[in-house]
């Protein structure tokens, strides 16, 4: 079942992530950096292996 976006967390998160941003290549380093952090490595098992691509 998909998940409700919600926009105003998706705008603070946004906002916090690209906070001193001048430009889309600051923009894209602020999103690295922000995602670099709050990510955490998982261990993921293949269900379907029809559907995997790599």
């Amino acid at each position: 079942m998909p998940v409700k976006k919600d926009e105003v967390r998706e705008g603070r998160i946004a906002d916090e992530a690209i906070v001193d941003a001048y430009g889309p290549e600051e923009q894209i380093m602020g999103w690295y950096y922000y995602l670099d952090d709050k990510i955490q490595s998982f261990t993921g098992k293949c269900l379907n292996s029809d559907s995997f691509v790599g």
